[in-house]
């Protein structure tokens, strides 16, 4: 095994204990499949896309509806992939019934249900910018997957 290999192969090793410690799979998705449910800053995309760019990295999954593939967390690294022509990315589905998924707002004023918030998605009608705050209670996973491996 060469240097480079056995690097690599440490790396998959580490990033595979990392996410079965944390309880999560990580799937691969086209990011075109994923359902935007509110809209994004598009200043936000562009600085994204700076920073993705220079560090050559994926570090953050999206995060998503198990079924409808609506998208709970990410929508700017969705709108950066969608630039970037990525053919895919990482992401984590849960439900909205998983007991680590908090739903909440960012305006204490308005709290939109599970079933608004996937339904803006299917319609393809997005609630506006920071309508749902998506935590978990145990956060995702820090990945390191080379932008030249979701080009294919």
């Amino acid at each position: 095994m060469m240097c480079g290999d056995s690097l690599k192969f440490t790396q998959t090793i580490a990033d595979e204990v990392n996410m079965l410690y944390l309880g999560y799979s990580v799937e691969y998705e086209p990011p075109s499949a994923l359902l935007p449910t509110e809209r994004h800053d598009p200043i936000r995309v562009e600085e994204l896309i700076g920073k993705v760019k220079k560090m050559g990295f994926w570090t953050t999954p999206i995060l998503v509806d198990y079924n409808s593939l609506a998208i709970m967390d990410g929508h700017h690294r969705t709108a950066v992939a969608l630039k970037l022509n990525l053919k895919k990315v990482p992401v984590v589905k849960l439900s909205y019934g998983d007991p680590r998924v908090l739903l909440s707002g960012w305006d204490p004023g308005k709290i939109f249900s599970p079933e608004e918030i996937i339904s803006a998605a299917l319609t393809g009608v997005p609630l506006p910018l920071k309508s749902t705050k998506h935590d978990l209670t145990v956060p995702l996973p820090s990945l390191k997957v080379p932008l030249r491996d979701l080009i294919y």
